[in-house]
């Protein structure tokens, strides 16, 4: 699995960066920037609680996040509005939540790097650039990500 960035420890943007001109340095000439749009707000909260019951195993735990999720927001007339999804903006667990939540995709996307991958040895990648078919790497920080996708051999 590759590491995603922001909101992580010793996971900085600096670290994303480099990680990006790595990949540079290695074949992979195009980036996509890539901005998950209303990421924090569109979280649809039983999925993420089912990946949250995958880690955390403590009923008292699932309950705070559960009901930190629920806890709505109050709007300029001093009126509360329940949250059906989403994480509250700014809320200290908003972002190992959205962290969790985007997780699903990290693995997605990274699938075929993975023994028996479709991209998992250098020697399949070739295949894949033969046949003018892309190759890409993923670096992800929060709901940001550019995938670098490579389209020569490696120099």
């Amino acid at each position: 699995m590759f590491p995603a960035y922001g909101f992580r420890p010793l996971r900085r943007a600096h670290d994303a960066i480099a990680e990006i001109h790595f990949y540079g340095t290695h074949g992979y000439r195009w980036v996509l920037d890539a901005d998950i749009e209303a990421c924090f707000d569109s979280i649809n909260h039983t999925a993420l609680m089912d990946r949250v019951r995958v880690r955390a195993k403590d009923k008292h735990v699932l309950r705070l996040v559960k009901a930190f999720l629920k806890t709505g927001v109050l709007t300029e007339d001093n009126n509360r509005e329940d949250t059906l999804t989403g994480t509250p903006q700014g809320g200290i667990l908003s972002p190992v939540l959205a962290n969790i939540a985007l997780s699903a995709l990290d693995e997605h996307l990274t699938g075929p790097w993975e023994p028996g991958g479709e991209m998992a040895t250098s020697h399949l990648r070739r295949r894949r650039r033969d046949a003018e078919r892309p190759n890409w790497r993923i670096v992800r920080y929060a709901d940001d990500c550019a995938p670098r996708t490579q389209q020569e051999a490696p120099m």
